[in-house]
């Protein structure tokens, strides 16, 4: 949660993203989802406002933006400090591509340092994986391992989309191994829901960063 709102404090400046700003907080502040999350051993969390899924198990204390909040995706709660996310906004303020993507969300943590950036997947589609090694934001205390999965998509009639699986925890944590778990059960469980179009595929000449319609 501390590199949620990390995040923040970096875009806080930013106009474009005040809006995300503004929704991160509030699922920092969110409570457990109750309709998404009683059921089957193997539950959905779908949302439509960004046309995404995530299958994931029902022990996964998911947490939720309720309306008329709106709806940006899902936090899991491991232990202190211990987070995993899912979570897509309108949130590139120049960025028409992953590969500028990537830069974009790298300057907004400039005192990380970048430990590895890979070619990935996500929902089937292109994406890029970015470590970072980050200071304790207190200057006392471990650092901490912030591991996120990047796409960007353009859901019809809508501006670019930035989709992540992110998760942090304290450097040498013992929650470490089971933060990774969860962070590739939501990898996996993850698929887009409607006629996304991958950036590679999206002519940015004619497309716009910011929402057509909400």
């Amino acid at each position: 949660m501390s590199r949620v709102r990390a995040t923040v404090r970096a875009i806080a400046s930013r106009p474009v993203l005040a809006a995300v700003i503004v929704c991160l907080l509030m699922l920092v502040g969110a409570r457990p989802a109750d309709a998404q999350t009683r059921g089957a051993a193997v539950r959905r969390y779908q949302n439509p406002e960004y046309l995404f899924a995530v299958r994931y198990p029902a022990s996964l204390p998911i947490v939720t933006d309720r309306a008329p909040r709106p709806n940006h995706g899902l936090r899991v709660p491991l232990a202190p400090s211990v987070d995993a996310w899912v979570f897509a906004s309108y949130g590139l303020e120049t960025a028409t591509t992953l590969v500028e993507t990537v830069k974009e969300q790298r300057a907004l943590f400039p005192r990380c340092a970048v430990l590895e950036e890979t070619r990935a997947a996500l929902g089937g589609g292109p994406a890029t994986q970015l470590t970072l090694e980050c200071p304790p934001e207190s200057g006392r205390g471990k650092p901490s391992v912030f591991r996120r999965i990047l796409a960007v998509r353009q859901p019809p009639e809508r501006g670019l989309v930035l989709y992540e699986v992110s998760v942090e925890y304290p450097k040498g944590s013992p929650a470490a191994a089971n933060a990774e778990r969860v962070f590739r059960t939501l990898v996996d469980g993850f698929s887009f829901t409607g006629a996304v179009i991958p950036v590679s595929a999206i002519d940015c000449a004619f497309c716009t960063n910011h929402p057509t319609s909400s």
